[in-house]
């Protein structure tokens, strides 16, 4: 299922959230933040910085002159993994004694073709604070989100209203959207505004918690996130990844349900491939979020 994908990102850039680096391995490092003294009027209160790693094959560049980034606009394909562990991985330093049989060997290719890095840190240990961490470069608790998006007992917003201050900070969606970039995300968001009531109220010109799009995609591929939503109820049943592709909503609107729905994750990483040939087909440079689901249970 990462085939195409870790193909696509030989050609064009990977950018991952690396909040400190290895010191340990030169050849693993980026240039760090400029350390501020302690008596500075500048105190340090984001994550640092959003690193990317970039991987071009010259040679396969070279013979597909459209997919060849420039240098001022790199295409950025960010891949997020849900819960997955720092020993969850099919080879080393990441693979535990527990899973030395796991076999991730496009992951594996990545990262021999790529950068590792071997010392960094979430800015939470909970699903949405450390995606408020990703997309801003703040630490979530410096706008209120300090949890899981998850109940709203009105029925109404009000609860994730209590953090309405995030959709106004800058993130690097709206920041590459106003660069001339295509952005997209695909995935899990767990930040609001996609419930199965945000939804209709926008359809309905309703005042209401900001969805994906507003968040600055043009595009979004994701399922209704909120108690008793479409995830919640696949997730009891544990049929995220057998049944979720028929529960996918595009910018809003509900995409058709077929008789046998692929895998979530092959169904996710297809509507990226999508997104990339289309944007490449337009010469057009993208942002791409692949948040997948998987290996969350």
């Amino acid at each position: 299922m990462f085939r195409i994908i870790v193909y696509c990102t030989l050609l064009l850039t990977l950018g991952g959230a690396i909040n400190t680096i290895n010191d340990n391995d030169r050849r693993s490092t980026v240039s760090a933040p400029a350390r501020r003294s302690r008596n500075s009027k500048q105190r340090i209160n984001r994550v640092p910085s959003i690193g990317t790693t970039t991987t071009i094959n010259q040679k396969l560049a070279a013979s597909h002159p459209s997919l060849r980034p420039s240098l001022s606009h790199p295409n950025v394909i960010f891949i997020l993994a849900d819960d997955l562990g720092y020993g969850d991985l099919g080879f080393s330093p990441f693979n535990s004694d527990m899973m030395k049989a796991l076999q991730t060997p496009n992951l594996q290719r990545m990262a021999k073709q790529g950068k590792i890095f071997t010392n960094f840190h979430a800015a939470s240990p909970i699903c949405s604070p450390s995606r408020v961490a990703i997309m801003t470069g703040l630490f979530p608790w410096r706008v209120g989100v300090d949890f899981i998006y998850s109940q709203d007992p009105k029925k109404d917003g009000s609860e994730e209203l209590d953090h309405e201050q995030l959709p106004l900070i800058p993130n690097i969606a709206m920041t590459m959207q106003s660069h001339g970039y295509y952005t997209a995300h695909i995935g899990k968001w767990h930040l609001g505004g996609i419930s199965q009531f945000d939804i209709p109220n926008r359809q309905n010109g309703n005042c209401t918690v900001p969805g994906i799009n507003q968040y600055g995609f043009d595009e979004y591929v994701a399922m209704t996130e909120h108690m008793h939503s479409s995830r919640y109820w696949t997730q009891q049943r544990q049929e995220t990844y057998a049944k979720g592709a028929n529960h996918l909503y595009r910018n809003d609107v509900k995409m058709p349900v077929v008789d046998n729905p692929p895998i979530l994750t092959d169904k996710q990483t297809s509507e990226a491939i999508r997104v990339i040939r289309e944007q490449t087909a337009l010469h057009r440079p993208f942002f791409l979020n692949l948040w997948y689901d998987a290996p969350h249970r």
